[in-house]
């Protein structure tokens, strides 16, 4: 089992966002589809596909696919797939959120990954 975190800052703006996080690892980035539900608490679609540009994971894809509810202290959502040293992934993830402005709707959310692949 692999276990990653993934620290994402991005301004969100409903679909197709793409957001760059300089970890320990290099530079790195996601693509992002976002849609809103508007049921009674404020909830996202979220398909996110985090690609690895460096380090042992090069290459390498996961999927998040799910029910993001933003207000709720931590949420999880599943990892669907992914490629590379990711194939057949399979696990899950919490996502924190760290930082949020209400205003510009700007946020930073930690993404504690636990994946199983081959």
């Amino acid at each position: 089992m692999a276990k990653l975190i993934i620290i994402l800052a991005a301004q969100i703006i409903l679909l197709g966002a793409t957001v760059t996080s300089a970890g320990k690892n290099g530079e790195e980035f996601a693509r992002t589809i976002v849609m809103v539900l508007p049921l009674y608490l404020p909830v996202l679609f979220l398909q996110t596909l985090h690609h690895f540009k460096t380090g042992k994971y090069n290459g390498s894809t996961i999927m998040i696919l799910g029910r993001n509810t933003v207000l709720s202290k931590v949420r999880e959502m599943p990892v669907v797939g992914g490629s590379g040293m990711f194939r057949f992934a399979r696990g899950y993830v919490e996502a924190h959120t760290k930082w949020f402005d209400i205003k510009t709707g700007d946020a930073t959310v930690e993404y504690k990954c636990y994946i199983l692949h081959y």
